[in-house]
């Protein structure tokens, strides 16, 4: 199986805790992530909390669906999520870092592939999975800068 180590991040124009609470309000991620990114929480909740379970899907070439679970969060310093089913398997996390009154946003990526199509994928074009990952991690981070600026 093949593995990924990628990190991510941007700085954006809010506090950290304004940052911190739109990234737990999943059910509004349609509102600055669309068309790219998909999530919503199992069981009908309205933010994430330990122990949530988050249905993703990414839009590409193609559709990429995978699931996630909270194993911990600190408020406005981090999430921890696994990933156990679908498309990636792995723990990722993001990291929150007030800064001048605005907030660096990281998100860590450790996954390996659960698909054949995709590790055939990762031995022809090794560095596509990557590369695309951290494209629409640019994007979310883009849209949720725009959106929360866009809120002041």
């Amino acid at each position: 199986m093949s593995n990924y180590d990628v990190t991510d991040n941007a700085v954006i124009d809010a506090d950290v805790s304004i940052v911190f609470k739109a990234m737990l309000d999943v059910n509004n991620y349609s509102k600055w992530w669309m068309p790219h990114v998909e999530e919503k929480i199992r069981g009908g909740e309205k933010v994430l909390r330990k122990e949530s379970v988050v249905d993703i899907k990414v839009h590409r070439i193609g559709t990429l669906a995978f699931a996630g679970k909270i194993v911990d969060i600190i408020d406005n310093k981090s999430i921890k999520l696994e990933y156990f089913e679908g498309d990636f398997l792995g723990p990722c996390e993001y990291i929150f870092e007030p800064i001048n009154g605005k907030t660096r946003i990281k998100f860590r990526w450790k996954v390996g592939l659960n698909r054949f199509s995709l590790r055939m994928l990762s031995i022809f074009a090794p560095k596509a999975i990557p590369r695309g990952h951290s494209e629409v991690m640019k994007l979310g981070f883009k849209g949720l800068n725009d959106y929360l600026t866009q809120k002041k």
